[in-house]
């Protein structure tokens, strides 16, 4: 459900950006091209906010669950993002099949890609750092061993 909701969310909030058709094919104006990287900024600031959110949703109920709990927002985090990238990709613009037909000079909005693969890992990293850091934060510190009397009366050694 998070997934859908960062998908839905990302071609909302992305800025559009537009292209122009020329006799060759299509190209971006001067000033479209520099809002590609914004597109991509948007969604790693939204699965990054993802990432936290399950963290936060999970950790309290598996917190004694040790590692599983951290390769579970791990492989939560990589699919909901997989998934977050072909819902927004879906809901985006149209992408052109061919720009045959198409009169120069028509415009289209570019559709939502990812060119930065890494960008996809987020959710993760993001979900892990905060259930690391909750389980440094929250958890019970170790139990120091019991020293016995005797051994503290006959001293060291």
């Amino acid at each position: 459900m998070l997934a859908a909701l960062v998908g839905a969310l990302w071609p909302t909030l992305a800025p559009g950006v537009t292209a122009r058709v020329v006799k060759d094919g299509a190209v971006l104006d001067g000033d479209q091209a520099a809002l590609l990287f914004p597109r991509q900024g948007v969604l790693a600031a939204l699965l990054a906010a993802a990432g936290l959110v399950q963290a936060v949703l999970l950790f309290p109920r598996h917190r004694r669950s040790g590692a599983a709990v951290a390769v579970t927002v791990a492989v939560g985090g990589l699919v909901g993002a997989l998934l977050s990238w072909r819902i927004g990709v879906l809901l985006g613009p149209d992408p052109v099949g061919s720009l045959k037909g198409l009169a120069v000079g028509t415009r289209l909005e570019v559709p939502l890609r990812v060119d930065a693969w890494g960008v996809l890992s987020l959710w993760a990293v993001a979900a892990l750092v905060v259930v690391l850091l909750l389980n440094a934060w929250l958890d019970d510190p170790p139990a120091r061993p019991a020293r016995h009397r005797a051994d503290a009366a006959t001293g060291p050694g």
